[in-house]
């Protein structure tokens, strides 16, 4: 997944929030025999100033071949402390949404 000119202004941040991450996960499964594999890319973290970066999501590649994927974002919300990020649990702050459906 490439998200270009991620622009963090753009975001509706909670009061607080110092970071935002992003998760990206394909899911391979096969609902008749419920074999599946999720493969993810590693978590992206991005500080909460007004900038504008480009990411590239990368998930691991799948060992298995299943009739159906589907392609997942998610992203939490963040609060550094004595450099410790604490996720935020409020209402709002975790997201995530079903990009795709393939098969």
């Amino acid at each position: 997944m490439h998200i270009k000119n991620l622009k963090t202004s753009l975001l509706q941040l909670p009061k607080g929030a110092t970071h935002v991450a992003f998760r990206y996960g394909v899911l391979h499964i096969d609902f008749d025999t419920f074999d599946y594999e999720l493969c993810e890319a590693p978590v992206v973290w991005i500080g909460t100033e007004n900038t504008e970066k480009q990411q590239i999501l990368t998930p691991v590649l799948a060992t298995k071949s299943l009739p159906i994927t589907i392609y997942v974002l998610g992203m939490r919300m963040y609060q550094e402390h004595q450099g410790v990020p604490y996720m935020l649990h409020s209402k709002g702050n975790v997201g995530v949404r079903v990009l795709g459906v393939k098969g």
